[in-house]
């Protein structure tokens, strides 16, 4: 069987979530490249400014500054470098520069002066000396000299000599000294105005980015939890039941046998109770199955909000529950399911109905081993129903002793009814030569299955017994419509479909009510597309699921009047490709 599934819904909302993280993660990344190429423009915007400050502006203020006798404030202020001059270091670069400056100066006014046209040899740190010796009055405009100078004269130095400084004039130290520090000031502006978008790209860039993480944290965190509800619904899928809610039966057998082995590690008791709703067959005659599955889920109810916490209530089959009581011994369980039972009998589970439940109960002191404390209880439920029904039975000897001599007629009875409904079996295999020991063959497999999924023996025994039987209503149906080679015309369709519910009546009075909704429901799909009663999912008795599987196995790989013989590989993949729409998946 494939394993069950979350609900679609689950699966969608994960996959959503998913989808959104990845595009938020992309955004973040996105983000990163833009702020970071933001980043790089400005810190090269600030590379350049700080560039043209050192290679063009900073000579001339040097030269400003010696030829003023005053410390390079400039250098200090907005590269950072050195320690202020003490008196004696700032007189001794004064003197030794400025009178290097100033007679390279006067060299170069005089040359100026005496021939414009000339193409005087202007060397490093010249053009700010010349600018120099232009405010101390040497020449009225430097400035304009130099622009009047033929092209062929101005060298590199003139290229680098700032652009606010050509054409004007300059009248003292003092006056280039501000125009130079508005310059310098309006860089160092700019500079700031750069670092202040870094800041700001990358102040914006953390605020989206830790806003984007929340959400991604957020949606993660609900991922988690729809993970966790996923896998909530797993365990509820394959451990519960869906109709009362309560444990499935492969789930209690799994805590019965890990109970029954602390128990006898520990030294300590421990009991088990098989209960059964009575006359439920009538119910479900009478008033419908609607009204038989109400009934059941209202018992579910009130057995799980009578069993205590460390207990576990689970139904085992149609209208068959099971109850595990850890730590309780016989008398205290037979005292717990005396007063459930009594409970149920004064309250109406369906409309005016009085319904009453028996009961059989197990303990340690005589079992010996899982399955055999399951076996003595469902004994003991058999003696509760055999002597009146609604009541307790607790397993005793006597019980043993009392059940012997009644069950061996009764066996006997059902032995002789069993034989002469496999001879209708037989004959229902032998109105077609193409379907004969079909029936035996469903039988056989569907006991395998149960036993493969952990039935009991004596249960699977059960289940053999009603897959034998499950095709004894078609000898209710005329064998003109059984045996038509071609299509069934509507009417007759409708006739072919009685045959499950007309199996289930006729083997009343021989099977259990359980045994006879699995005859009843073996056509049922697991989608609700089947019949006789459209029950789909778990709503569909977990041995008529066997006996569909083990009916359609059959019927595609043996030769018959219609259809194809597979192989078994073919039928295998049908099967799977069936799952979850006609098939248990």
């Amino acid at each position: 069987m494939k394993p069950c599934r979350p609900s679609k819904q689950t699966d969608s909302a994960r996959r959503n979530y998913g989808r959104t993280i990845t595009g938020l993660a992309a955004l973040i990344a996105v983000l990163i490249a833009v702020t970071g190429t933001f980043a790089v423009h400005k810190a090269d915007k600030i590379s350049d400014e700080y560039d043209y400050v050192s290679r063009h502006l900073l000579p001339l203020a040097i030269a400003v500054d010696n030829a003023a006798g005053r410390y390079d404030t400039f250098r200090a202020r907005i590269l950072g470098e050195g320690e202020r001059m003490t008196p004696r270091e700032r007189e001794t670069v004064v003197i030794d520069e400025g009178r290097k400056i100033q007679s390279e100066i006067v060299s170069l006014v005089e040359k100026a002066r005496i021939t414009s046209d000339a193409a005087p040899t202007v060397q490093s740190r010249q053009h700010g000396a010349m600018i120099v010796a232009g405010l101390e009055g040497a020449v009225e405009s430097l400035g304009e000299t130099i622009a009047e100078w033929p092209s062929s004269a101005r060298t590199d130095d003139y290229h680098k000599t700032p652009r606010f400084l050509l054409g004007k004039t300059h009248r003292s130290l003092d006056a280039l000294r501000e125009s130079l520090d508005g310059f310098l000031e309006a860089s160092a502006d700019r500079v700031e105005a750069h670092e202040r978008h870094i800041i700001a790209s990358i102040g914006a860039f953390a605020a989206i980015t830790f806003a984007i993480g929340m959400v991604i944290l957020s949606l993660i965190k609900r991922m988690v939890g729809l993970q966790r509800l996923a896998e909530m619904e797993l365990e509820r899928l394959a451990t519960r039941d869906t109709l009362t809610g309560l444990y499935n039966r492969r789930h209690i057998l799994e805590r019965i046998a890990q109970a029954f082995a602390s128990a006898k590690r520990h030294g300590q008791p421990t009991s088990l109770a098989i209960g059964d709703l009575d006359k439920f067959k009538q119910i479900n005659d009478t008033y419908g199955h609607q009204a038989g599955d109400a009934v059941l889920a209202s018992l579910g109810g009130m057995l799980s909000g009578t069993a205590r916490a460390s207990e576990l209530v689970a139904r085992v089959g149609g209208e068959e529950f099971a109850w595990l009581l850890p730590e309780t011994d016989g008398d205290i369980a037979m005292r717990a399911v005396e007063r459930f039972r009594a409970a149920v009998s004064r309250q109406p589970l369906w409309r005016t109905e009085r319904i009453t439940v028996s009961a059989g109960i197990s303990d340690l002191m005589h079992a010996a081993d899982a399955d055999d404390l399951y076996r003595l209880a469902d004994g003991a439920l058999y003696w509760a129903k055999g002597n009146g029904r609604d009541q307790v039975c607790l397993y005793s000897p006597e019980v043993v002793d009392a059940l012997s001599i009644e069950e061996r007629a009764l066996r006997l009875e059902r032995t002789q009814t069993i034989a002469a409904l496999r001879s209708l079996a037989r004959a229902v295999d032998a109105k077609d030569t193409s379907t004969k020991a079909h029936s035996e063959r469903v039988a056989e497999l569907a006991h395998r299955l149960a036993l493969a999924l952990g039935w009991t023996r004596a249960r699977a025994d059960k289940l053999k017994d009603a897959a034998l039987l499950h095709d004894v209503g078609k000898l209710g149906i005329p064998d003109a419509v059984l045996f038509k080679p071609g299509d069934l015309e509507p009417a007759e369709y409708e006739s072919v479909k009685r045959h499950a519910a007309l199996g289930a009546e006729i083997t009343a009075d021989a099977l259990t009510a359980e045994q006879c909704e699995w005859i009843r429901h073996h056509h049922e799909h697991w989608d609700g597309g089947g019949y006789p009663g459209g029950v789909s999912g778990e709503g569909i008795p977990e041995g008529a699921r066997l006996i569909a599987v083990a009916d359609a196995w059959d019927v595609m790989t043996r030769a018959r009047h219609y259809g194809t013989v597979k192989t078994v590989d073919e039928a295998l993949e049908e099967i799977d490709r069936c799952s979850g729409a006609q098939f248990w998946p």
